[in-house]
């Protein structure tokens, strides 16, 4: 059971930096080919695609 929560409006800034975050979460997620639902052998699946950048020829063990 949750907790009732009290709504309540935000300070101008506070809504507009919540805004852009969400924003820019929902762009990533776009740009990224995300999926989410249920495959056909059941459960829930979700899957994203994420760009690497080229190894930089250094081995992680000498970072």
């Amino acid at each position: 059971m949750c907790a009732a929560v009290e709504e309540r409006a935000l300070p101008a800034d506070v809504d507009l930096s919540a805004f852009r975050i969400v924003r820019e979460a929902l762009t990533n997620v776009v740009r990224r080919d995300f999926s989410a639902g249920p495959p056909p052998e059941g459960g829930f699946r979700v899957t994203v695609r994420l760009p690497l950048p080229e190894p930089a020829g250094v081995p992680v063990e000498a970072r």
